[in-house]
């Protein structure tokens, strides 16, 4: 689905779904000059949402995505990560 249903279904401004994508906190797949919006980025959104009305930053939603994709890496994937993030 593209940016306007997207942001319709989830009650949130279009400006709001560029800010989070900007932020890195919704990676839809990019068709062009078009984001396409899948599962995934529902996903995303909806916990966003729930931790935004718990009173959570964009930063510390940020570092709670961050640290949700750490635990899914193997120990190697963790360890590239942390040297590409260190340097």
């Amino acid at each position: 689905m593209r940016i306007g249903e997207f942001s319709k279904r989830n009650k949130v401004s279009i400006e709001t779904v560029r800010h989070y994508i900007d932020l890195g906190l919704i990676i839809p797949y990019k068709n062009g000059a078009q984001y396409e919006f899948n599962e995934k980025c529902q996903k995303e959104i909806e916990s966003i949402l729930e931790l935004k009305a718990l009173g959570f930053t964009l930063n510390e939603i940020k570092s709670i995505f961050l640290y949700e994709t750490l635990g899914k890496l193997s120990v190697n994937e963790k360890i590239m990560f942390y040297m590409i993030y260190l340097i």
